[in-house]
């Protein structure tokens, strides 16, 4: 019988951008944004640690997008201040 490869729930910010392919800057956007969930890991004691993305709700972010429709003028606005047409 052949093992499933198991999915893991945590991520770093790097694996979490390789299976979404979001870039790590929009998902730290979504975690201050309170968006995903995520979770600092350290020592008891240490300033330091790592910050890890709960990539199921990663996914139940990416799925609530499923069936939306564009925001067209959100999309101009946007293109217009990059320098891009009005």
């Amino acid at each position: 019988m052949a093992k499933q490869p198991i999915k893991p729930r945590w991520a770093t910010y790097a694996s979490a951008t390789q299976y979404t392919g979001l870039s790590s800057r929009l998902l730290e956007k979504l975690v201050k944004e309170k968006l995903i969930a995520s979770s600092l890991v350290r020592r008891p004691g240490c300033a330091r640690g790592i910050r890890l993305i709960d990539l199921d709700s990663v996914d139940r972010f990416i799925e609530r997008g499923i069936d939306d429709t564009c925001d067209v003028n959100f999309l101009n606005n946007k293109s217009s201040r990059k320098g891009g047409r009005k």
